[in-house]
């Protein structure tokens, strides 16, 4: 029994180092101690881990690149669009540049959350940052509610990023529905937010295709209504990165609710 343990404990440990990577290259490194063959898998993991990040990194560099070239010829393109005679052929050919571009932004976005985040973490209020949101909103005419059980709810986490997630998330669902509703509670040591709409909701079966990349539960969209299938992929990945989590679920009177929740700030005053 003792032998056992004696070689199950490390391996059980290593497990569990391992399962805390989760495709983030800059996680830390395993120790390297143990017997001979821990020592060797240790070892093995944290080369392949740095592969992977330079892999990535890679990745990241040539979409930049393509992204920042394809910029150039989207502009050229737009300057000869003006030359187009028919008012609206010229107005087909400028709004389709427009999703291009917003698709190349979509894109790398996507492949490079890390910049969100790397930006600067401090506290932030989330009830603040939602009454922002909906101001917003309201000066465009836009149904935008919000609703807290707090005055204050702080957090750790980017700004920038918290300003996007939420701000894809009411997008989206105004995108289908008439009204969106932001709701604030306290759920044993985290903030729940509830983005809620009275649109027509989501085929129960297609619910787990949410957030993943350029997947759209209704594929005769364009991009004016469905979007190139990216806009909660990123939200996803923003919200990971800042240590939270998100759910997609239909409400049992109807709508689409997006649960969000992110840990209060662990020296929050």
């Amino acid at each position: 029994v003792l032998a056992v343990r004696a070689t199950t404990r490390p391996l059980a440990r290593l497990a569990r180092d391992i399962r805390i990577f989760r495709g983030e290259p800059n996680s830390p490194d395993l120790n390297v101690t143990g017997s001979r063959e821990l020592r060797e898998l240790a070892g093995a993991y944290n080369e392949m881990k740095g592969r992977i990040a330079e892999l990535i990194g890679e990745r990241t560099r040539i979409l930049a690149a393509v992204a920042h070239d394809m910029r150039t010829y989207i502009t050229r393109f737009r300057l000869r669009a003006e030359f187009i005679e028919d008012p609206e052929q010229h107005s087909r050919a400028v709004s389709d540049l427009d999703e291009m571009a917003m698709l190349l932004d979509d894109t790398l976005l996507f492949v490079r959350p890390e910049v969100e985040a790397r930006d600067v973490r401090r506290l932030v209020d989330l009830a603040d940052e939602l009454h922002r949101l909906a101001e917003i909103h309201g000066e465009l005419n836009q149904a935008v509610f919000v609703s807290t059980s707090v005055d204050a709810a702080m957090v750790q986490a980017a700004p920038l990023a918290i300003r996007r997630i939420f701000g894809n998330l009411i997008d989206n669902a105004l995108r289908h529905a008439g009204a969106v509703r932001l709701s604030l509670v306290a759920e044993s040591g985290c903030w729940r937010v509830d983005v809620t709409d009275n649109g027509p909701g989501v085929p129960a079966d297609e619910l787990a295709q949410l957030g993943r990349p350029f997947a759209r539960v209704d594929p005769s969209r364009n991009r004016n209504t469905g979007g190139a299938g990216l806009g909660l992929a990123i939200v996803r990945a923003l919200v990971d990165a800042q240590g939270g989590e998100i759910e997609f679920a239909n409400r049992p009177q109807g709508g689409f609710v997006a649960t969000v929740r992110l840990s209060v700030a662990s020296h929050e005053p």
